[in-house]
């Protein structure tokens, strides 16, 4: 029982250092169940289809927004800064 123990941690240390040696895989965009790309809106943080997705351009960045109502408190709070 306890040479399994330590094979155990044995094998997690290796894994661990091995991860550590190669880094982490960047993360694929988010997708919906049909494969669409799913963006984030910078306002309230829910995810939503980019085809659905309301959309604006600041700065040279592209922003999207769930609805009208998150797209206007996003910019009138970027004025009152």
């Amino acid at each position: 029982m306890v040479r399994i123990l330590y094979l155990f941690i044995l094998g997690m240390l290796l894994y661990w250092a091995v991860r550590g040696l190669f880094g982490r895989v960047p993360r694929q965009t988010k997708r919906d169940p049909e494969g669409e790309e799913m963006v984030q809106d910078p306002q309230c943080g829910v995810y939503i289809p980019k085809s659905r997705a309301l959309w604006a351009n600041r700065g040279g960045k592209q922003l999207f927004f769930c609805s009208e109502e998150c797209k206007k408190k996003y910019f009138s709070q970027d004025r009152e800064n």
